[in-house]
Order: structure tokens, then C-alpha cells, then sequence
């Protein structure tokens, strides 16, 4: 979020360019139960369960939901949300995915967003998944 907002203060993309990738970074989000899975935590029927769950109370979110039903603890919940944001996808790799950018001039911005930080200009950086593209920082 903060290389994004980086991108936008500098003129680099518009407000619109900066909510579409955010809107990327959204849409590729892993979810919470397929981590749950992975990282052991869940079982594919304590995910269904909580889906089934879930499609009767659309508005409760799965850790919610998770917790409620004694699947998950308050520390699971948050080790896993915490994964979530290290895994999505890298800001500069969304504005490349979405043509805003090309793979050169992100990896130019990340460096010198990174330039920035390391003098005071910025805040800590963004969580995000390691890319080929676009390393995380």
C-alpha cells in the first residue's frame, strides 16, 4: 500500500490506476481457508463447515466464523491474516499486470521509493509475496 501511495504522491499513476490495482491486490488474495488448509490448521470439512456457515451469515468473516465455532483461535486467526498480507501480490507487479507500468519502471520506482524510505521520506514499506518481478521489500 505504501510503494502505491508512493506512486500516486509522485504523479507516477492516477487515483483511479492506484484503486485499480489495490482492487487486483484484492481480487488475488488468497483466501483464509485455502491457508488454513495449507498451513494445517483446517481440514477441507472444518473449511466447508464454516462456508456453509458463512453462506447463511454473508456479512461475518471466516476467521469470525472459525473462532465461533471453536475451529480457530484468536492466534490462528491472526497468524493467518498475517500470511495473507505477505502473500498478495506486490503493488509494482499490479500496475505491471495492468499495463500501467512495464516491468523496468516498477523495479525504477521500487528502488527509489526504497531510496526514499531509507532517507525518512516514506513509511515502513509494504507486506507483500516474493515476485521475480518485483522483489519484495
Amino acid at each position: 500500500m505504501q510503494f502505491g501511495m508512493y506512486l500516486y504522491r509522485n504523479g507516477i499513476v492516477s487515483a483511479e490506476q492506484f484503486v485499480e490495482a489495490i482492487a487486483l491486490q484484492d481480487e488475488c488474495r488468497i483466501p483464509l481457508g485455502v491457508l488454513a488448509m495449507e498451513s494445517g490448521k483446517l481440514a477441507v470439512r472444518d473449511v466447508l463447515s464454516i462456508l456453509r456457515v458463512q453462506s447463511d451469515l454473508p456479512n461475518d468473516r471466516f476467521g469470525d466464523i472459525a473462532i465461533d465455532l471453536g475451529l480457530l483461535t484468536k492466534q490462528d486467526v491472526a497468524e493467518l491474516l498475517t500470511l495473507q498480507s505477505d502473500r498478495r501480490m506486490p503493488m509494482g507487479l499490479c500496475m505491471v499486470e495492468l499495463g500501467y507500468m512495464t516491468e523496468e519502471q516498477a523495479a525504477e520506482e521500487l528502488s527509489s521509493y526504497r531510496r526514499e524510505r531509507e532517507r525518512g521520506g516514506a513509511s515502513k514499506s509494504q507486506g507483500c509475496r516474493p515476485s521475480t518481478v518485483i522483489p519484495a521489500p
